[in-house]
């Protein structure tokens, strides 16, 4: 009996191991809760401005003003994107932010207009859409600071989808924004463990969301040709590209082994063999002690497996001779993955209280300035409302001024006359309505009635 119950208990703990073992591991988050500042983040509904707002009624008013107007102030998309909680509200807000960037009002986009966009979208669950949002700066023009990319990160990296994590670092790489040491840590652990799954990242080719050619052939007139033009930064779109450019340009932040091994695997990654040998050449002539990684060798060989095959380029061949992978080269002996871990975790213990203050600070400077541009605006209409009305009581005015002065200028207003006759003579032809008018003949059909009557 109780042979059988312990062989039961041991099969049950069995199960309960291999359920365990089967269960995807989630990584834990490397920045603090109070990193994201959540608490001083939704101090801002209870301003006295946000309180009012209700973004049903409050998008069916700018979206009317839109239509009508043709324009939509950007202090209003700003008060409607802090004021929104409910993901229900997600395309209503990429609507307007649409119509934003579509007109003139774009300029005037206000910092914490930004910043809403990106925190709306990650506490709604949608920061997959969101990357998609910013990606999109033509159409939709939102772009991250340091903070916000901090917190982006660091929310992929938590969920173990490295992908969008490196994915983000390259967004933060297009706009050259690598002077943060915790964006920077942040964006080379993310890179690197992409870099372990590189599948996880799969991206569309631009030609292939283009229109099929037609199969009979159309030829059509065009004004000029433009010549085809690759600018080797807006137009990357390979993830190993954009992997490998991150990778590069915030290893140049950096003057140590580490710095090195993420240049020389980003130069390789992005396919820039050239650049690659002439940093070797380099780092060679100045006598640099611990080039790279010892572990980054065979990183290397895995990334791109082509330039160390058989009908590898000359270029491949002068690179592999200078790649110091030899037992005796002077090579860095530290674990690569465990000091971008602490590279990470040093820079947020040393830098994280320091932004956490700075944003709280923000947040109340942005409360401030919205208020200020609301009363500009509101300032501004009023104005606008006046100098309407003055003019409208000007042509009043002008016009009751005519009626009393008809026989004092009835010369001037009989010339005025003739001549709008003769230049609409001219425009509209003798047989005009305005020149059967003047038949001396002619009587009005009123006045005929009335004189069958009588």
């Amino acid at each position: 009996m109780n042979s059988s119950r312990m062989f039961r208990n041991l099969k049950s703990s069995e199960k309960l191991l291999l359920c365990l073992w089967k269960t995807p591991k989630l990584c834990r988050t490397l920045l603090s809760q109070a990193y994201q500042c959540q608490e001083a983040w939704n101090k801002r509904l209870q301003s006295p401005l946000l309180q009012k707002i209700k973004p049903v009624d409050f998008f069916l008013e700018l979206d009317h003003k839109f239509q009508t107007q043709s324009r939509v102030s950007a202090v209003d998309i700003d008060i409607f994107s802090n004021s929104i909680t409910n993901n229900s509200q997600i395309q209503e807000l990429e609507d307007l932010l649409y119509k934003l960037r579509m007109s003139r009002e774009t300029t005037f986009t206000l910092d914490s207009t930004h910043h809403a966009v990106v925190r709306f979208f990650l506490e709604t669950g949608q920061a997959e859409q969101l990357l998609d949002v910013l990606n999109d700066r033509l159409n939709y023009g939102i772009f991250c600071d340091y903070f916000c990319y901090n917190i982006l990160m660091d929310h992929f990296i938590e969920k173990g989808k490295f992908g969008l994590a490196a994915k983000t670092a390259s967004l933060m790489m297009l706009q050259e924004e690598y002077k943060h040491p915790i964006s920077n840590a942040l964006a080379i652990y993310s890179c690197h463990k992409y870099l372990e799954n590189a599948d996880s990242w799969q991206e569309v080719d631009p030609e292939t969301l283009k229109d099929p050619e037609p199969k009979e052939e159309v030829k059509i007139r065009v004004h000029y040709l433009r010549n085809p033009y690759f600018d080797d930064h807006f137009d990357l779109w390979k993830p190993s590209d954009l992997t490998g450019k991150t990778l590069y340009l915030i290893g140049q932040t950096m003057y140590d082994p580490l710095g090195r091994t993420c240049q020389l695997r980003g130069l390789l990654l992005y396919r820039k063999l050239i650049d690659a040998i002439a940093l070797l050449k380099k780092w060679k002539q100045e006598g640099v002690k611990e080039v790279v990684y010892r572990d980054v060798l065979p990183l290397i060989k895995k990334d791109v497996p082509e330039i160390f095959g058989e009908e590898a380029s000359d270029e491949a061949k002068e690179l592999q001779q200078l790649l110091p992978d030899s037992e005796t080269a002077n090579l860095h002996q530290g674990n690569l993955e465990t000091d971008i871990e602490n590279l990470a975790k040093t820079a947020i213990d040393t830098y994280s209280q320091e932004d956490i203050d700075k944003q709280i600070k923000i947040y109340n400077e942005w409360e401030e300035k919205r208020m200020t541009v609301l009363k500009e605006n509101l300032a501004e209409l009023d104005r606008q409302a006046r100098l309407a009305k003055i003019e409208q009581i000007k042509q009043e005015l002008a016009e009751q001024e005519q009626v009393l002065t008809f026989f004092e200028n009835e010369d001037k207003i009989e010339l005025t006359i003739e001549q709008k006759l003769e230049k609409e003579k001219k425009i509209f032809g003798e047989e005009s309505e305005v020149v059967q008018n003047l038949d001396e003949n002619y009587v009005p059909p009123e006045i005929v009635r009335k004189r069958e009557n009588q």
